[in-house]
């Protein structure tokens, strides 16, 4: 083979491989699926998880084309607002939403809007490594270049203080004749609990805390013989807890919920003595209304009352 044939040989080898190459970059310029085969995972989590699992929070997102382009983020993603309802963290600690943005726009904001009374946004993160990603209040803009970029946003809940005692909050009380009434603040009796619980940390009842009896008399005075059953109603914003200790004379039960607490001492009809007193909790409670019921059993025609310390978180 002459030098020239060597030549002419390898310069069609050359032209091939150039023509290979160019074809398969044409192939992907006119088919961009596989660059653009990415999604944007939106998840809520918050702090304390919501055991009800019925909190929302509200998003909404937004990208480069306007509305009447039809693409943009709304009309191809949302019907309205983005909701993400909360589940329980022991079984999905986090809610989650996937937005496929498989040939459409890359670059997209998601902004969570005012959250639910009690709550507050405390911390947005998002997972990426080639993306483009800036946060910005409440605000999470990303250009998503990798195959998925989650973003969490996470929020706390504020919720106040509670001092739910006997002595504090105005308890009622159904004596057992069917009538329901207020109760008033006594001191104790001599035989009764008259200091808090070693679990407690012993040493006097916490300011406010009392025992508390049927009537409007604060001196302590004999009651028929049956069932008092004291009530107290409150509400919480965002999921919490309650706990506490209490005591009866003669006996009691303590009911929050689907929580209940039998007193220490009811065998003996004795659930007042200082070594009787009971704690309970912590018990998670959801955001709403909750009912607390403690149901004193008297002995005919003796002192009856009851000291409860309750509080939440």
């Amino acid at each position: 083979m002459t030098l020239m044939s060597r030549l002419l040989r390898l310069r069609s080898h050359i032209s091939l491989s150039i023509l290979f190459a160019c074809a398969a970059a044409l192939a992907t310029i006119a088919s961009p699926a596989g660059a653009l085969a990415n999604s944007l995972t939106i998840c809520k989590q918050t702090n304390p998880a919501d055991p009800s699992g019925t909190t929302h929070f509200n998003f909404t997102g937004a990208n480069g084309f306007p509305a009447s382009s039809g693409s943009g983020f709304n009309q191809l993603y949302l019907s309205g607002q983005l909701s993400l309802p909360l589940t329980d963290s022991t079984s999905n600690p986090a809610k989650c939403r996937v937005f496929n943005l498989t040939n459409h726009d890359q670059f997209n904001k998601i902004t969570e809007s005012t959250p639910p009374p009690g709550w507050s946004l405390s911390n947005v993160t998002c997972t990426h490594v080639k993306s483009a990603v800036t946060i910005s209040g409440a605000t999470a803009s990303v250009d998503v270049a990798d195959p998925n970029v989650t973003c969490t946003f996470v929020n706390s809940c504020a919720a106040a203080r509670q001092d739910l005692s006997t002595g504090v909050k105005p308890w009622q009380v159904t004596i057992p004749s069917g009538t329901t009434g207020a109760t008033t603040a006594v001191g104790p009796n001599s035989n009764w609990a008259s200091q808090s619980p070693a679990s407690a940390g012993g040493g006097p009842f916490p300011a406010g805390t009392s025992w508390i009896q049927p009537g409007n008399s604060s001196t302590l005075t004999a009651q028929a013989g049956g069932t008092y059953t004291y009530r107290l109603r409150f509400s919480v914003l965002c999921p919490t807890t309650v706990r506490g200790w209490f005591a009866a004379d003669n006996t009691a039960v303590l009911t929050i919920d689907s929580n209940v607490m039998p007193c220490n001492g009811n065998t003996n009809n004795n659930c007042f003595l200082q070594a009787n007193v009971t704690s309970f909790g912590p018990w998670p409670v959801a955001p709403g209304g909750h009912v607390i019921t403690v149901q004193v059993r008297n002995l005919p025609n003796s002192l009856t009352g009851l000291l409860a310390h309750i509080t939440l978180p």
